[in-house]
């Protein structure tokens, strides 16, 4: 049997083409949803990262308003937005240094120091400036059409799985296999 292996498969497709009507020349994806090898609490929201981010954009403007109230003498003023761009943020990072004279390298830390306030507002747009780097990174990764990726593999969606090896329904990470028919799929 072993060497008539190939001969007995051929025969065995070809019956089941002839008596089932199988249409070679088109493929049938189905949707199955197929296991992500990626950490399965690596998970990453698109809907919390929005909002998170949303709630990012007030803590900026709050920030900018004591920023502008700290240099009205200088009577310079940031301009104070709904959404705010991350580029936007690092120009007013590139600006405070230059309004202030601060020096991130000379800034104080640790038990017994008191940071100045001018350190405490750069500490602060450096964070948040971060922040919105790494959700604006997320929504991208997402895209319009997922709500989930997982981070150790980003083209990997968390989704509801029929049993996994431990026999419980949890969220996965995984890939769907969107149905579909492939008309130049040759046998």
């Amino acid at each position: 049997l072993v060497e008539r292996i190939d001969e007995i498969f051929s025969e065995i497709n070809a019956y089941l083409f002839a008596t089932e009507k199988v249409d070679l020349q088109h493929l049938y994806i189905d949707g199955t949803k197929l296991r992500a090898n990626a950490n399965m609490y690596s998970w990453v929201w698109k809907k919390s990262c929005i909002k998170n981010r949303d709630k990012l954009f007030l803590r900026i403007t709050e920030l900018l308003k004591h920023i502008n109230e700290m240099l009205l003498f200088q009577d310079i003023c940031f301009d104070l937005r709904r959404e705010y761009a991350v580029e936007y943020l690092e120009q007013v990072q590139e600006e405070y240094l230059k309004l202030t004279g601060f020096d991130p390298r000379n800034s104080v830390s640790g038990k017994g120091k008191h940071k100045s306030q001018v350190q405490r507002y750069w500490e602060r747009l450096e964070s948040y400036a971060e922040k919105l780097k790494r959700y604006s990174k997320h929504i991208k990764i997402c895209g319009k059409d997922r709500n989930s990726f997982s981070k150790t593999d980003p083209d990997a969606t968390f989704m509801r799985m029929k049993r996994d090896h431990m026999k419980n329904d949890q969220l996965l990470p995984a890939f769907n296999v969107q149905m579909g028919i492939c008309d130049e799929y040759v046998a």
